[in-house]
């Protein structure tokens, strides 16, 4: 496990090369902030199962994934490359090799770089982490080296633990989500009508196609104001009897030669 740390923060940060028990083939396996605390050792973060247990699907922390479009290559189609993770198999739902990556520490940043390909694709990948006081920037960089275009479809997921009053988050831009079993919005704030189970409660937040979407999440420990630097083109929020996550999605095409590049920050008050 990788550390990072500021005068506030601490966060725990998976070794894509020491942790592979902890990957999967949904979460990016490099840079997945696997716990964020305070400088009072509080777990500011959570996850569907958090802290009784942990499984590679359902995972913790800040995590984020590519898995929604596999690069797949036409004479292997069981198989496709998942970026930021490596080359999966379709049909058995696991990597069946790992990327590469190569990390480099400093005082206050990590980054992360990898770079794959198969008969159609060929992807660099480069992320870094970055944290100053109660800021955690997660920045990303997508590059096109094949002479086909790479489908991008990726999402952050953090999870948050639970207020006890209910209240979930205020997204920062108007508002108006259809009307689902166990939440409704009261005075501009998205709230828990009921309580959930394991399984957890999935709805979608229509008419999003926007630039820099934020969302503020309410826990019993503070705020956390999550801000996306990109157009998001859907939303879903999802919680369970233990957390609550937003997940707004870049969704777009890189052509060959060109980068896409993209950030998430994560401003935490506590």
């Amino acid at each position: 496990m990788l550390t990072l740390e500021s005068e506030s923060l601490s966060l725990s940060v998976l070794d894509p090369a020491e942790d592979v028990a902890l990957t999967g083939t949904r979460f990016t396996s490099g840079g997945q902030i696997l716990e964020v605390r305070d400088g009072r050792g509080n777990a500011l973060t959570s996850g569907p199962t958090y802290p009784d247990s942990f499984n590679t699907f359902d995972s913790q922390g800040l995590p984020d994934s590519f898995n929604h479009i596999p690069l797949t290559d036409y004479s292997s189609p069981e198989r496709g490359l998942v970026i930021g993770i490596g080359e999966v198999d379709l049909v058995r739902n696991t990597t069946a090799r790992p990327v590469v990556y190569s990390v480099d520490r400093g005082n206050d940043r990590i980054v992360f770089e990898c770079e794959d390909s198969n008969g159609t694709y060929h992807y660099l990948f480069r992320r870094v982490i970055a944290v100053e006081g109660d800021v955690i920037t997660v920045s990303n960089e997508l590059e096109n080296r094949a002479s086909h275009y790479i489908p991008v479809s990726w999402y952050p997921h953090p999870f948050l633990p639970i207020g006890r009053d209910g209240r979930l988050c205020r997204f920062g831009f108007p508002c108006r989500p259809e009307p689902v079993d166990g939440y409704e919005m009261r005075d501009g704030i998205l709230c828990r009508t009921r309580d959930f189970d394991g399984k957890g409660v999935f709805m979608p937040i229509p008419d999003l196609s926007r630039d820099n979407v934020s969302v503020e999440f309410l826990t019993d420990c503070g705020s956390v104001r999550m801000e996306c630097d990109y157009a998001a083109s859907v939303m879903p929020v999802w919680g369970n009897d233990r957390t609550f996550s937003a997940e707004p999605y870049l969704e777009t095409t890189v052509f060959t030669g060109k980068r896409l590049c993209w950030s998430v920050r994560y401003t935490f008050r506590h």
